[in-house]
């Protein structure tokens, strides 16, 4: 009996790892003959498995010599395909919009139209509806599924833009139109497409439109239109005041056409036919068809003109009489005065008119003067007429020489008082006063009230005379304020010389004022405590004089 040995088979296969509906290839040797427990494998010819996961596949291989058979066995893991979804941010656009693709279901993803990156923005070059497909990959197995997804790019509209004038005047309107589209909207503030607008700026605009149809897409277009600058137009008159008889030239600037009215042609002479103040205006245009307007006045004047004027005060007080001055230039020949009812005539025809007011108001004075050549002239001025006011002074008042009377006035309205003579007088511009008249006096008030009228009244003040005059026989210049002084004492003294002596005959002071005495020194120094002689020599206002003699102790 011969045993033989079995054969040792080896069995390999191109992949241990596929994923499911990838195919291996066995490879087997050692044998003559092989079978397969799974059906449907052959050496050497790629096999599909169809169960997931771990499959053992074993065979069995033959020595037909001997008879003998073995056995060799193989693992092959099969892993599922993941479960790949395509999706895209927008499934219709417009060309030249962005549309984002992702992928799920996998780890990496693979885009089959160059360009698209998953997740990023992707900007399709044509229009159509496109099929998109990914190729989602396991991380882990590296197995691969797909997916697709379609996206719709719809063509812009081909837009026009136009305008209804290609050249404007700042200021005109004009109309902007798209077409190609459903909706437009034009850049130009206060634009609206089809619509009458006046728009703003100078020199040449470009405008845009935005045109979208009813697919939502949209597309631009441009037109551009000229704004012209309306020009500054200006007139002149070579003079403004025109002899009758004389030419006048009227000349328009700041465009390069003008047309004048009342006709006239530009820069030429020309000689109005009658005397008056004429408003002429012109109209200027650009080369570029821009328009403006301005005026110009001229006065066509007799050359020895009229200009009235006068001179009227501006008020005065009822019952007054003035002079109205012509104060007026030119040849007059004729004066027409009309006094506005102030005053009766109510008219005069004299160049230089006394009127006098006799009611109380504002009344308007004019004068109409006229030249020779029938040239015409009239000025106006107001003048008010204020009532007269009045005043009392109060009251007749009878004192004793050296006594005080208390004057007074009242009057209709507020003003100034003053008073005369304003001899003896406290003050003299008061509304109440005092006075120690040495004589009687009548004091007359005078008062101007806040328009410059005056009015009048007199008091009398009766002073009772009594001459009298002498020294005292003693004072004491020792500065207690009291008796510090030798005054001459009376009433009614006119003129006076007061001399004083001491005992050796020296004259120590002298005086002719009532009001200056005595203070005790003598030659800058105090004189000592004595008795010291004086004569007084007096004037009374009444003619009396006389003199008198005596002695007065000085005391310390």
């Amino acid at each position: 009996m011969t045993l033989n040995p079995l054969p040792i088979l080896t069995l390999t296969a191109d992949e241990t790892e596929l994923c499911l509906g990838d195919v291996v290839t066995f490879t087997v040797t050692g044998a003559d003959t092989y079978v397969w427990d799974t059906p449907g494998i052959t050496e050497g010819v790629p096999y599909e498995p169809l169960t997931l996961g771990v499959n053992t596949y074993t065979v069995t291989g033959t020595n037909l010599t001997t008879g003998c058979q073995n056995t060799a066995s193989i693992d092959i893991v099969v892993f599922e395909l993941p479960t790949v979804t395509a999706t895209a941010s927008e499934s219709v656009i417009c060309l030249g919009e962005s549309v984002i693709f992702s992928g799920g279901g996998a780890d990496t993803y693979n885009w089959d139209v160059v360009g698209v990156t998953d997740g990023v923005p992707f900007f399709p070059a044509a229009s159509g509806t496109i099929t998109y497909t990914v190729t989602g990959t396991n991380g882990m197995t590296g197995c691969e599924n797909t997916a697709s997804v379609d996206v719709a790019v719809n063509d812009l509209p081909v837009l026009t833009a136009s305008a209804s004038e290609t050249d404007i005047c700042e200021g005109e309107t004009i109309i902007l139109s798209g077409g190609g589209a459903t909706s437009y909207s034009w850049d130009i503030p206060g634009a609206t497409d089809g619509i009458a607008f006046s728009p703003s700026g100078l020199g040449t605009i470009l405008a845009t439109v935005t045109g979208s149809d009813g697919a939502g897409c949209s597309n631009t277009a441009s037109v551009s239109f000229t704004i012209n600058e309306i020009p500054t137009v200006t007139g002149s008159a070579s003079d403004i005041d025109v002899c009758y008889g004389n030419s006048v030239t009227l000349t328009g600037a700041g465009a390069d056409t003008y047309t004048w009215s009342p006709a006239a042609t530009n820069g030429v002479p020309f000689t109005p036919g009658s005397l008056g103040s004429f408003t002429y205006t012109v109209t200027g245009t650009t080369a570029a068809g821009c328009s403006a307007s301005s005026t110009v006045t001229f006065n066509v004047i007799d050359c020895e003109p009229v200009v009235a004027n006068i001179d009227v005060a501006e008020k005065v007080c009822v019952g007054s009489c003035i002079t109205l001055t012509d104060l007026s230039t030119g040849p007059v020949i004729t004066w027409d005065w009309d006094f506005g009812g102030a005053a009766s005539p109510e008219t005069s025809t004299v160049a230089n008119p006394d009127v006098c007011f006799n009611s109380v108001g504002t009344y308007t004075i004019s004068l109409t003067v006229t030249s020779a050549l029938g040239a015409i002239s009239t000025t106006t001025s107001s003048i008010i007429v204020n009532d007269i006011p009045t005043v009392n002074a109060e009251k007749d008042t009878i004192i004793e020489i050296g006594g005080t009377a208390e004057l007074a006035a009242t009057a209709s309205s507020t003003g100034d008082f003053s008073w005369s003579p304003d001899d003896f007088l406290s003050c003299d511009n008061c509304q109440i006063t005092s006075a120690n008249p040495q004589e009687s006096l009548t004091y007359t008030v005078y008062f101007i009230d806040d328009n410059g009228c005056t009015a009048q009244d007199t008091v009398m003040v009766l002073v009772n005379f009594k001459t009298g005059v002498g020294v005292p026989s003693a004072f004491s210049p020792n500065g207690d304020g009291y008796n510090d002084v030798l005054f001459v004492k009376g009433f009614g003294i006119e003129a006076m010389s007061f001399t004083v002596y001491n005992r050796y005959g020296e004259v120590v002071f002298y005086s002719t004022d009532q009001s200056i005495g005595w203070d005790g020194t003598f030659k800058e120094r105090e004189e000592n405590p004595g008795v010291f002689t004086w004569v007084l020599q007096y004037n009374f206002i009444d003619g009396k004089a006389g003199s008198k003699k005596g002695n007065t102790t000085l005391i310390r």
